[in-house]
């Protein structure tokens, strides 16, 4: 698994992957295999497969505030026109 960023890793980063490179670690040393790890609820896990094949992927709409706040938090370009864009009140 690879996750692409735009922006440099800070702490947070470094102890989650921590976090998830640890129970791949112990999942593999356990002898299971056709895994990947994840977070479920703030917790590192393992899931089957199987399990991330059946669930799909999920789109996120170019409005929606997770994709907005995603763009913003990596300082990408958005490619949407002012008007569209999600008022965040702060």
């Amino acid at each position: 698994m690879y996750a692409i960023r735009s922006v440099k890793a800070n702490c947070e980063d470094t102890v989650l992957c921590s976090r998830l490179g640890y129970v791949a670690v112990h999942g593999v040393m356990a002898g299971y295999t056709d895994f990947s790890v994840g977070l479920v609820r703030d917790e590192p896990v393992m899931i089957p497969i199987d399990i991330l094949v059946e669930a799909g992927s999920k789109k996120m709409k170019r409005k929606d505030y997770d994709w907005q706040r995603l763009i913003s938090s990596t300082g990408q370009r958005n490619f949407l026109s002012e008007e569209n864009y999600v008022k965040i009140i702060t």
